[in-house]
């Protein structure tokens, strides 16, 4: 008998069977999924619109809100549409009523399309039209859902769902949101980003206004930002950017923006910011590399090329170049303190180009006289060739000027005095090492006249015009500094303002450190004292001892050593530094001081003091109200003494010595020989 080695009828029968129960078991179990992700995906959208519904309706029951302002009236849709609405209703009023609910009456309703859940809701991609009755809170879709062979309209009527509506309040979260400031000259970008609007809240509208009442913040009105998050600013000022979100909850911030001219370079002058470490270099366009509003104090620092190195990753500074700050070009009023002894706030507004047109856009008349309550344009800025450079101008309109950042030293500041009577050094401005100092002021002249010859170590061009800063540049500086954009003193507060350099190494040559400060704003050390206590700029007090009382003002303003300035009587003094230099320099690089000092006597001084009544801008005549031998009448207690006969100098700050009368307001006369006790400072104009 032969074995049977194939498969039965039957038994292929049975495996044909088992194929198709299994293979219908895994269509059902796909359908089944499919069904599931639509009804999930269903309840979702509802339950997302039936949130905003809830607040909408706590809105329109305290009367902040009303139902016309949502959705559509029913009655004014398109015939199809009504039929649709009235067959949902009675699908839902004969099927899924329950004993506590009334049946659904057409007109109770509002009708929503896609577009309308995001204008009013802020609910964006969602297909399925709704109704909505704003009295019970129920929304229904006009499309429903497909469950186990039923059609639901009510993700509350699907099984498991309970029927009792979630109850929310109010949601009074304000937005949260973060501002970012770019500075580019005269025009500024404010960026708003990471906006958190809050429970139950999506989207929401960006403002922004002018505050003209800052004891309110007041704005003049408010501008939707309509495109981006981005907002163009153009005009100095303090703006408050509000975020209001959909239910009309809004916060707000502040943002102080201050437009001044972009820094002019020259070549071999190199942009630098402060990380909270090192300086590194950064983009003139950056739109981070300043900031001089009141709040960030931020004035554009450079570095020379004199021994400026760069690390490997190709911005950090390993080894300083000369640095030098940007005073933009801004006009000035003295009001209260004026002529006086007690400080108060200079009132700057900063100007376009070489304009006199702040860039505020309020309009000025500038006096171009010494007053009382009168806006001037800096002289340091404007062209002198009209007026015989009566107040220290330049020989043109400029938009800016650099200055040092600290007290001068040499290329060898490890010399006798730092570099002594020598004018064969060069000028470093570095901190942390002593001053160049018993240099005569001829030699102080020519030292910075030179850093712009052939071959300098400095990278500067024929463009660039260093000179030894002015009494008229002085002045520019101070006034910016006593100003709400710089470390202004206030009478009342004895921390306030510039802080005293008071270092002394305690040796008999006036060995000092640039840019240190002391323990407090008044920090004196006696003569041949080593001082035991000091910051350097970037640590402790130190920024305190800035124009901006932070790391990007300038340094040595107060204490360090006196600076002798390019300022002098010009009338009938036989002094032969100052009969030299009037001959062999430009009027461009003097300032003018009126007088004959004919005599020595403390009442000839008077004399000069009063004769330089009508020029301003320097800090003399307008912040003191008198001079008197060894007096202290500038503002701050500063010392006021004037120049005289064969010493027709001024010199400014003070020294370590000088406690409570050293200061920005500090000047005091000179012979312009070389002093132990005395040092200068550079200044840069680039054309």
């Amino acid at each position: 008998m032969r074995e049977n080695s194939g498969i039965t009828l039957i038994t292929l029968m049975i495996a044909i069977l088992i194929i198709i129960i299994l293979l219908g078991t895994t269509i059902y179990t796909g359908f089944e999924v499919l069904e599931n992700a639509k009804v999930t995906g269903f309840k979702t959208e509802l339950e997302i619109i039936h949130g905003q519904v809830n607040i909408a309706y706590e809105k329109i029951s305290i009367g902040e809100d009303m139902v016309s302002n949502y959705g559509k009236d029913v009655e004014t849709l398109d015939n199809d549409t009504k039929n649709k609405i009235n067959s949902v209703i009675s699908t839902i009023n004969s099927s899924f009523l329950d004993e506590n609910e009334a049946a659904f009456v057409f007109s109770d309703f509002r009708y929503f399309s896609g577009n309308d859940l995001e204008t009013n809701f802020g609910i964006e991609n969602i297909e399925q039209d709704v109704i909505v009755n704003f009295n019970t809170r129920d929304v229904i879709s006009l499309t429903g859902v497909e469950y186990k062979n039923k059609l639901y309209y009510r993700y509350t009527d699907l099984p498991g769902e309970s029927k009792n509506i979630k109850q929310v309040e109010l949601s009074t979260t304000p937005p949260e949101f973060d501002i970012t400031k770019n500075i580019n000259g005269l025009n500024a970008t404010i960026t708003i980003s990471n906006i958190k609007y809050g429970e139950d809240v999506n989207k929401g509208e960006i403002y922004y206004g002018e505050i003209i009442d800052e004891s309110t913040n007041q704005v003049d009105y408010y501008r939707k930002v309509t495109e981006g998050n981005t907002i163009s600013i153009n005009k100095t000022g303090n703006y408050l950017i509000k975020i209001e979100n959909s239910l009309g909850i809004s916060s707000t911030q502040k943002v102080n923006v201050a437009l001044t001219n972009s820094p002019k370079l020259d070549e071999g002058m190199v942009p630098v910011i402060w990380n909270g470490t090192n300086w590194e270099i950064t983009n003139k366009d950056s739109g981070v590399w300043y900031d001089y509003s009141e709040d960030a104090k931020k004035w554009a620092n450079v570095m020379l090329q004199d021994g400026l190195q760069i690390a490997s990753d190709g911005k950090t500074v390993q080894s300083f170049g000369s640095m030098f700050v940007w005073i933009p070009r801004y006009m000035y009023k003295i009001s209260e303190g004026y002529h006086g002894t007690n400080s108060n706030e200079i009132e700057i507004k900063f100007l376009k180009g070489t304009s006199d047109i702040p860039t505020d856009n309020s309009y000025v008349n500038p006096a171009d006289a010494s007053g009382e309550s009168l806006w001037n344009v800096h002289p340091s800025f404007c062209d002198g060739t009209t007026n015989d450079y009566a107040n220290g101008e330049w020989d043109k309109e400029i938009t800016g000027i650099w200055v040092a950042k600290f007290e001068a030293s040499s290329n060898t500041p490890t010399a006798s005095y730092g570099g002594g009577n020598n004018a064969n050094l060069n000028v470093k401005v570095i901190p942390g090492v002593s001053s160049w100092r018993y240099i005569d002021i001829s030699n102080m002249s020519a030292v910075c006249q030179k850093m712009n010859a052939d071959s300098n170590i400095y990278g500067l061009t024929e463009n660039a015009y260093p000179h030894l800063m002015k009494s008229s540049e002085w002045g520019a500086v101070v006034y910016l500094t006593q100003s709400k954009y710089g470390n202004m003193q206030t009478y009342s507060d004895s921390s306030s303002g510039v802080w005293n350099n008071s270092y002394h190494n305690g040796d008999s040559t006036f060995g000092n450190r640039t840019g240190c400060a002391g323990q407090s704003r008044d920090s004196t050390t006696a003569f041949g004292t080593a001082t035991s206590v000091y910051s350097d700029y970037n640590t402790g007090n130190g920024p305190n001892a800035s124009t901006t009382r932070n790391i990007y003002g300038i340094y040595d303003m107060a204490g360090g050593l006196f600076e002798k300035l390019m300022g002098f009587l010009v009338n009938s003094t036989t002094n032969t530094h100052a009969v030299n230099l009037k001959k062999s320099l430009e009027d461009k690089y003097i300032s003018k001081l009126d007088g004959s000092g004919a005599t020595t006597s403390a009442a000839d001084r008077q004399i000069n003091y009063e004769a330089n009544s009508a020029k301003y801008g320097n800090a003399i005549w307008e912040t003191s109200n008198g001079y008197a031998n060894s007096s202290y009448n500038s503002w701050g207690n500063d010392m006021s003494t004037m120049p005289y006969l064969d010493h027709p100098f001024i010199r400014s700050g003070a020294d370590f010595r000088y406690s409570t009368h050293a200061g920005i307001f500090a000047f005091y006369y000179t012979q312009g020989t070389a002093d132990p006790a005395d040092t200068f400072r550079p200044v840069i104009i680039v054309e």
